[in-house]
């Protein structure tokens, strides 16, 4: 039937990919959701403090040297 109108499933899809798809290699395969799952809040608590520091300096409210 397709999508309804002015709906994409881009955005899941690319979530599917970066949620399952680039964090199923990272696990030994035993207990494999806990590892799928610690791996991606590891990987968006590392973007949210880049986003975090990326925005800090744009204001001038972060330093280097400090």
């Amino acid at each position: 039937m397709g999508c309804g109108d002015n709906f994409t499933s881009d955005i899941s899809e690319r979530l599917h990919i970066n949620n399952v798809k680039e964090a199923y290699p990272s696990p030994n395969r035993v207990n494999y959701m806990r590892q799928m799952l610690k791996h991606m809040d590891w990987c968006y608590s590392f973007d949210y403090m880049q986003e975090t520091l990326s925005y800090l300096v744009l204001q001038h409210l972060y330093d280097i040297d400090v």
